[in-house]
């Protein structure tokens, strides 16, 4: 079989025509280390991991043998995770201030560009960008906005957000809107938050995986990560499951 055609069917990526089998090394057989560009592609059908050691040139591993490289990689995400939240935590309040309000008016034109009527929003926490004005503004404007519900299992259930008085607690310290019926429909637009992104729409999350599951759930929706200039980085490390964004809004455009 071209290995080429083997490893889109696994890896769910279509790999480019002019890319030769000689390219894609089947079997390491030792664990060496090697340069590479930090995009890793895990299959979950066969354990076998791909790396790509320079621009569209990679290398396969066997199931036996990723796991120093998985180690490494998530040892990076975690490194990478600690530090950015130190960097965005340590914000002087006046440029946090500063800088969300510039967010806030590049999400309001991007939103009216787009014709959004349907919102799925965030609610910030901590150091996030905050967004309270906006969704105050966009209330008025009569757009519907749903907020997440944090459940088990990478599971999101999404409710209609009418104000922060009507928000109540949840798990991990989040809170969301009160409400019995979930919404079930579709967005236009899903405001994603973040620890880090590339201007090309790689990101890192918090770690537990809700937006990557939730993305795939709705891939019509416009995905728009939220983050302060300080967060966009030259490159991510980047595994089969980690979900990109469309659009990267920090509020300098």
């Amino acid at each position: 079989m071209d290995r080429r055609i083997w490893l889109n069917s696994h890896f769910g990526k279509k790999y480019p025509d002019d890319i030769r089998n000689s390219d894609i090394i089947w079997d390491i057989r030792n664990n060496t280390c090697f340069e590479h560009t930090g995009k890793m592609y895990l299959c979950g059908q066969c354990g076998g991991l791909l790396v790509e050691y320079k621009s569209e040139h990679y290398k396969y591993f066997l199931a036996d043998r990723p796991a120093p490289f998985l180690s490494k990689l998530s040892a990076k995400k975690k490194a990478l995770r600690q530090q950015m939240l130190a960097l965005r935590d340590a914000m002087d309040p006046t440029m946090h201030a500063t800088q969300s309000a510039a967010i806030r008016n590049e999400l309001r034109a991007l939103i009216r560009e787009r014709n959004v009527r349907v919102l799925h929003c965030f609610l910030p926490m901590g150091s996030e960008v905050d967004l309270y004005p906006l969704l105050d503004v966009l209330l008025a404007d009569g757009i519907a906005i749903y907020a997440p519900k944090t459940l088990k299992g990478r599971v999101l259930e999404n409710y209609r957000y009418h104000g922060q008085e009507h928000l109540v607690p949840g798990v991990f310290g989040t809170r969301h809107p009160a409400g019995d019926e979930p919404y079930t429909g579709t967005f236009d637009m899903i405001l994603v938050p973040g620890l880090a992104f590339t201007a090309t729409g790689d990101r890192l999350g918090y770690g537990a995986g809700y937006y990557d599951t939730f993305l795939k759930q709705h891939p019509s929706a416009y995905a728009v990560a939220v983050c302060f200039p300080l967060q966009v980085v030259a490159a991510l490390p980047v595994e089969a499951h980690d979900h990109p964004v469309e659009l990267v809004v920090t509020g300098e455009d």
